[in-house]
């Protein structure tokens, strides 16, 4: 149209021409900004719509672990996650420090091999900062988890908490590996997987440090020590508890002759000061305490 209309004006060939061209790049340069402005407009209002499902989602999940009143159905199309089902939380998180790194990308990443080699039906992600993701992975039944996860990256740590069915259980299992991640990183420990049913009685005792000092200290007196001697007799007590006080189930769960379990439990009553068997419960606790915290709560030498 544009050509026809400009061949029809009586006007010369060389002016016609030089009409054509000035035409021509007039529509180009438009039609490059406005494309430019509507992909501009369009990315806006997909980065909007985003961050609107992101709150929705967000807002959400902390009502459910809040204990709120929430329908199981309207939460589960918010999230796009079934709550009529086993969830087992995780949270993950890194100690890198390096600002180019995209952890987030990673930390979601990880999580999703959750459900590839579980066979699990949904995961669901939710950063809690820049370098922490909380997730949930949905399945059918009530198997533990725990087993399914291989710390393949060394940088990245996740701490597990207990299956639980429905919005009370998605609710319970977030907040036990919150508290399996609190004993993780107050241990100053490096492994790569904290499972809650593993450190959950350190979990119950107190978040005080200062007091589970205290207690290693007066219950353990000098089997608390870090050297590798005292190490190996207080595992053997702490065996010994674990077997019923039975030596001979000491020995086998640990591959030694009973006169050596024998042997390793009277030097711990020397470094206790008096028999294993008495003050049993409180001596335990103080054990399992020092193994899940080690030297952050160990007694000054």
């Amino acid at each position: 149209f544009v050509d026809e209309s400009i061949e029809a004006l009586p006007i010369g060939p060389e002016l016609k021409r030089a009409l054509l061209v000035r035409v021509w790049g007039s529509a180009m340069r438009w039609l490059e900004v406005t494309t430019e402005l509507l992909v501009a407009t369009y990315a806006k209002e997909r980065e909007s719509l985003a961050r609107g499902a992101f709150a929705r989602r967000s807002e959400t999940v902390h009502a459910i672990v809040a204990g709120e009143a929430l329908h199981s159905d309207e939460a589960s199309r918010i999230l796009d996650y079934p709550m009529r089902r086993h969830h087992t939380a995780f949270v993950l998180w890194t100690d890198d420090t390096d600002p180019a790194a995209d952890v987030l990308a990673r930390l979601d990443s990880y999580a999703r091999t959750f459900v590839d080699e579980s066979n699990g039906e949904r995961v669901l992600t939710l950063p809690s900062g820049a370098r922490e993701l909380w997730s949930w992975v949905a399945h059918f039944d009530g198997q533990e988890w725990a087993s399914h996860v291989d710390a393949r990256h060394s940088d990245l740590r996740v701490a597990v908490g207990a299956s639980g069915y429905g919005m009370e259980g998605f609710a319970r299992s977030h907040r036990e590996a919150l508290a399996a991640q609190r004993v993780a990183v107050r241990s100053g420990g490096s492994s790569g997987i904290t499972v809650y049913e593993d450190v959950q009685v350190p979990c119950l005792l107190t978040e005080d440090l200062g007091e589970l000092r205290e207690l290693v200290a007066r219950e353990l007196k000098g089997l608390a020590g870090a050297d590798g001697v005292t190490t190996r007799i207080r595992d053997t007590v702490r065996v010994y508890y674990e077997n019923n006080c039975t030596a001979a189930a000491t020995a086998a769960a640990l591959g030694l002759h009973k006169n050596t379990v024998r042997y390793r439990l009277d030097q711990a009553e020397k470094l206790l000061g008096r028999s294993v068997d008495q003050r049993r419960l409180p001596t335990e606790l103080a054990l399992i305490a020092l193994e899940s915290y080690g030297a952050t709560i160990a007694p000054a030498p």
